[in-house]
């Protein structure tokens, strides 16, 4: 097999498997996998030995993809900044909802699951650096009051903001799975941005407070 057709046949069997698991669900195994893509389990044994090594690949492309998404994201003015980073997360939201088969996967795995645990750590790690960036920056823009970096005043807005971002995907699968998606996004997004409330400069507040979120 060439390198260059391997390379497809690899995207391919990861976009066609987020679809599977997304639909039939993380319980499905490898033979199931490969009937409901009527492809040989050898197919996709040959690149992926085992399940978790198949939903580290997808949790890679995850990263890959919210890569492209926050690196191509055109801010206008620092004025909107805030509005337009909110709008980022809303882009962050989607692609996360694409892959809500390994979201769910990573929020639910082991220590046994080595693989995913060292994926997850150095995802965890990167984000850590990028969410101080960011509060440095709308605290810079006056956006955000400066005591939010006093401890443990940091500590517990990060854990509260990452815990939102990362467990909505959960709250749709158990609790709001009926109502879907597109319903109940705006309802989420409003609940990210609320994360920033308690640390809000009264103009930032006032914006929070105010966007409609059903058109972003």
């Amino acid at each position: 097999m060439s390198e260059k057709k391997g390379v497809r046949s690899k995207i391919w069997l990861i976009e066609n498997c987020i679809n599977v698991f997304n639909i039939k669900g993380l319980d499905i195994t490898l033979n199931q996998l490969a009937e409901e893509l009527q492809i040989s389990l050898g197919r996709i044994t040959y690149y992926f030995p085992t399940k978790e090594k198949l939903l580290v690949a997808i949790s890679l492309d995850y990263e890959r993809k919210l890569s492209e998404i926050t690196s191509g994201f055109q801010y206008s003015n620092n004025h909107n900044f805030l509005l337009e980073q909110i709008k980022l997360f809303s882009l962050i939201m989607d692609n996360q909802y694409h892959y809500r088969c390994v979201m769910i996967y990573a929020s639910a795995t082991s220590n046994s699951r080595k693989d995913m645990i060292n994926q997850i750590n150095s995802s965890y790690k990167d984000s850590k650096e990028r969410f101080l960036l960011l509060t440095n920056t709308l605290i810079d823009l006056s956006f955000l009051e400066s005591k939010i970096l006093e401890y443990p005043n940091f500590e517990v807005f990060r854990f509260k903001f990452i815990t939102v971002f990362t467990s909505w995907v959960i709250n749709l699968e158990i609790y709001d799975k009926e109502e879907g998606y597109a319903k109940m996004k705006p309802i989420y997004l409003q609940g990210i941005a609320s994360c920033f409330l308690p640390f809000a400069t009264p103009n930032a507040k006032k914006l929070i407070e105010e966007i409609d979120y059903s058109s972003i």
